[in-house]
């Protein structure tokens, strides 16, 4: 049994790499972390914010305008799964790594290249922002969410906290859209379901429990706690739940497609 573990993490790994390699030596990805530094100055200047705290706040509180940003942070590996299917490389790659390690690796690929796109795109908008227009700390009262992050020796720190609660909450939207890939193979479908994804999900849960609205989480849920790091860790817990959803469905459409169309 602890050769067939290791085996099947070997294989996961071995899609993990691959996706990492596709997607990291070639020149889209940076070009993508280009149109999200792109896309986060358009936002920052139609709203008129000249620092990078009231930036990034006055961004995260927008709703479909916003949405941009997950469609740019989910392209590098949107349609990784749609162009395997449309490929016909599902096929081969299912016989050499078989169908959980081959979907364990796309899951996990797609949420960490996700995640760092959009964390990278982010951060470097801040910074850029912060060196030109300043970064803004002193605006930020005592009332606010993480203002013991703010006040004290290294308040940069608030600036990747919301930087990591954005891209973490675009990267969970993202991954049910490419659930939706799974659905409709098409790359049309693929680029375009992280942002509509992200439309539905942030409308379906505004009716809900507050706790766990994603659109809170992105821009700092106080709703959870006013404790930095319970906030932090609760919000984690949530999103990845979220996340857990989506996996168990897409996980469940590809093993069907796979059984159905391959086998």
């Amino acid at each position: 049994m602890k050769k067939g573990i290791i085996a099947y993490a070997e294989s996961a790994w071995g899609v993990i790499r691959q996706e990492f390699v596709r997607v990291f030596c070639g020149y889209r990805w940076y070009l993508t972390v280009i149109l999200i530094v792109v896309i986060w100055f358009f936002l920052s200047t139609e709203r008129n914010s000249s620092t990078a705290v009231k930036s990034v706040e006055v961004i995260v509180l927008l709703s479909n305008e916003a949405k941009l940003l997950i469609l740019a942070g989910a392209l590098p590996v949107a349609t990784s799964f749609s162009s395997d299917w449309q490929n016909s490389y599902i096929r081969s790659a299912v016989i050499r790594s078989g169908s959980r390690a081959y979907i364990t690796g796309k899951l996990t690929a797609f949420c960490l290249i996700t995640f760092i796109t959009n964390f990278t795109g982010m951060i470097l908008f801040t910074v850029i922002k912060g060196i030109t227009g300043g970064f803004g700390f002193d605006s930020i009262g005592e009332y606010y969410l993480f203002y013991d992050i703010i006040s004290g020796r290294f308040p940069f720190l608030y600036c990747i906290i919301q930087t990591y609660l954005y891209s973490i909450v675009n990267t969970m939207y993202a991954l049910f859209g490419y659930m939706v890939s799974a659905i409709l193979p098409n790359t049309f479908v693929a680029v375009m379901a992280p942002m509509f994804m992200g439309i539905m999900i942030e409308e379906i849960t505004s009716h809900g429990i507050a706790q766990i609205y994603p659109y809170r989480i992105s821009v700092g849920n106080d709703y959870l706690s006013y404790n930095t790091f319970l906030n932090l860790l609760l919000s984690t817990i949530i999103i990845i739940m979220y996340m857990i959803i989506a996996a168990v469905l897409f996980k469940k459409i590809t093993e069907r497609r796979i059984r159905n169309e391959i086998v």
